[in-house]
């Protein structure tokens, strides 16, 4: 089973679409919307401010998404969160995809259909522009995403939530 806690009257609330698999845990104000995923060994903590986690985003595994005071995070739709990756207090717009081990820090801004490197750092209160590729520590613009890159990080968000579906329901069975 999950680790799911309520800390001074702030709890979870997930939609009864959500996988989250039993390593993970979600603390405090943590609102996971239809068709996303938590995976193993992930922590979402919403203690301080709100983790809101939208449509069909896939949390990876090892991952930590933190709200700290002042600072909470929103992750739109289809976003994929890769493996180790920590997203600390910051915006994710839609179609985003943050790679393996990426870090995105407070008050940092990832606009629609931007990739965030492997490893990659971006800095507080940092803006990536929609549909930039960024790499590096700290994260630079390298360039322009294409129209079929967004397109592919979108596929693979459904493709990891059929996925996710098939996990719940053999659990549940």
């Amino acid at each position: 089973m999950p680790t799911i806690v309520e800390f001074q009257g702030k709890k979870p609330s997930i939609h009864e679409t959500v996988y989250i698999a039993s390593t993970a845990s979600l603390i405090g104000r943590v609102k996971v919307s239809e068709y996303s995923s938590i995976w193993f060994g992930s922590t979402l903590r919403g203690d301080d401010e709100e983790v809101s986690i939208g449509r069909y985003v896939a949390v990876l595994e090892n991952c930590v998404v933190e709200a700290p005071h002042g600072f909470p995070v929103s992750v739109e739709d289809e976003v994929l969160v890769s493996h180790g990756a920590i997203l600390h207090g910051c915006v994710v717009e839609k179609n985003v995809l943050v790679g393996i081990g990426a870090v995105v820090l407070d008050g940092a801004k990832l606009g629609e259909g931007a990739i965030v490197g492997a490893g990659c750092i971006v800095p507080p209160k940092t803006t990536v522009p929609p549909r930039t590729l960024v790499l590096g520590v700290p994260a630079k613009p390298v360039r322009k995403v294409g129209e079929g890159e967004v397109r592919k990080v979108v596929e693979e968000a459904r493709l990891v939530a059929e996925k996710a579906k098939k996990y719940r329901e053999s659990e549940v069975a």
